[in-house]
């Protein structure tokens, strides 16, 4: 069943404030209307899940993470072994979000777990077209725990 409860929170990890605003932009201009916390690097989006688990959305409501994988103090594939092992979070689908297109990288997001993945777009249009499949996908179409 879709999420029709209501918007979804969606956790962004990404260190570039460049590819963060164009996100939040992309996501405005498509509709999608769910809560968004961004995190500049893996370590911060840990620290947010773990503190609010107790008091808020995290164990409440439909999460979706966005995950890119270069990031400095804790990178993608580490913060994506934690989520996927720790048995709060392992249920939440996390999309690879990188600039990366290595085989090396796609085959270590899968293998840690990782919902999907995809490589960062170049331009505004192409952040407005992932951002429009995201929510036909994820939001409109799939089933979240929650």
């Amino acid at each position: 069943m879709p999420n029709s409860e209501g918007p979804i929170a969606i956790l962004i990890a990404d260190d570039s404030p460049g590819d963060r605003t164009l996100l939040e932009k992309a996501f405005q201009e498509s509709g999608i209307k769910s809560r968004l916390f961004f995190a500049e690097d893996g370590q911060e989006l840990v620290n947010y899940m773990n503190e609010f688990i107790v008091y808020s959305d995290v164990n409440k409501s439909s999460c979706l993470v966005l995950l890119d994988l270069k990031m400095p103090r804790l990178n993608g594939i580490e913060t994506l072994k934690i989520i996927k092992t720790d048995r709060r979070f392992k249920q939440i689908p996390v999309v690879v979000l990188t600039s990366s297109g290595l085989d090396q990288d796609v085959n270590d997001s899968y293998q840690m777990g990782a919902n999907s993945f995809f490589t960062k777009p170049v331009d505004y249009k192409g952040f407005l077209d992932f951002a429009k499949l995201l929510k036909k996908y994820w939001i409109e179409r799939a089933a979240l725990p929650g």
